[in-house]
């Protein structure tokens, strides 16, 4: 699976950064709204977004943000991945984040919308964060 995001990515020519859990990040937009701070564990955060199956080259090139989730950090159901990558974000950003099937809905997937083992595409803007 690595391999496979590194090869999709090279295409793109979009940078990207790899944090240790194997996320990779490309913020595209920081616009800073009130705090400066990241989100912690704990925090509850607000943020726009969209998620995609990364497949393919094409879907990189998606920008839509179509839903709203406010979750706890650390503490929620969402998958390991958007837990620890919009701890990377400060409010007013958006980024591009790339999650591992590991880190996302692992060997079960998500319903019909995402199979099993699948790597995930998420169009993120951080809008809130509550200490």
């Amino acid at each position: 699976e690595e391999k496979k995001i590194d090869s999709l990515l090279k295409k793109t020519h979009i940078p990207f950064l790899k944090d240790t859990t194997g996320i990779r990040i490309s913020i595209n937009q920081k616009v800073h709204y009130g705090t400066l701070s990241y989100p912690e564990d704990g925090d509850y955060v607000t943020v726009l977004y969209n998620c995609l199956v990364f497949d393919d080259v094409e879907s990189i090139f998606n920008n839509l943000l179509i839903d709203t989730l406010s979750f706890k950090i650390g503490f929620s159901k969402q998958m390991r991945g958007l837990n620890y990558a919009i701890k990377l974000l400060k409010v007013g950003d958006k980024a591009k984040i790339i999650i591992p099937s590991y880190l996302g809905f692992g060997m079960s997937g998500y319903k019909k919308s995402v199979p099993p083992y699948s790597t995930l595409l998420l169009n993120v803007q951080l809008l809130n964060i509550e200490k």
